[in-house]
């Protein structure tokens, strides 16, 4: 989001530059995933966006596609219930069943494992599931394109473009 340049750091500058046109596709984007995650390494389309606002599109004309992507999910200041609510709503409406791997950015209040609980109490989940802060409101963050080919290396913490 642009305003969040009213007083930019230089993590978030740098990440913005780096995700400009004829990035280089090993190059890094700074980003770093959470411990415990089983080695995986794949492909995916970039899909990412606040949960809250594209749970509001879901059966809408401008609903998010997420089958072979890497989804990453962020809010700010939502109650737990509520994000309870907006997964089990992306859940019913099949939106995970073929997503390459969930990346669960920062839920400003609330605690990843939560919300990863959330996700593994009701489903199933047979994608890897990582954390980053960068993702999200926060004073730091990473630039994403949406719809860029990434590849996502869990051993090495890594997301390329």
């Amino acid at each position: 989001m642009i305003v969040n340049f009213s007083k930019p750091h230089h993590f978030t500058v740098r990440s913005f530059f780096k995700c400009r046109p004829g990035l280089s596709p090993k190059e890094p984007l700074g980003w770093r995933a959470g411990a415990g995650v089983p080695s995986w390494e794949g492909p995916g389309r970039s899909q990412r966006g606040n949960l809250a606002t594209l749970t509001s599109l879901i059966g809408t004309e401008w609903e998010i596609e997420t089958a072979g992507s890497v989804l990453f999910l962020e809010d700010v200041d939502e109650k737990l219930y509520r994000v309870d609510r907006y997964l089990t709503q992306w859940i019913l409406a099949g939106k995970l069943r073929k997503i390459r791997a969930l990346i669960l950015g920062d839920f400003s209040g609330l605690k990843s494992a939560d919300v990863y609980k959330i996700l593994s109490t009701q489903m199933k989940i047979h994608f890897p599931v990582v954390h980053t802060p960068y993702i999200g409101h926060g004073k730091n963050k990473i630039t994403l394109p949406v719809g860029a080919n990434v590849n996502l290396v869990t051993s090495k913490k890594s997301l390329t473009l």
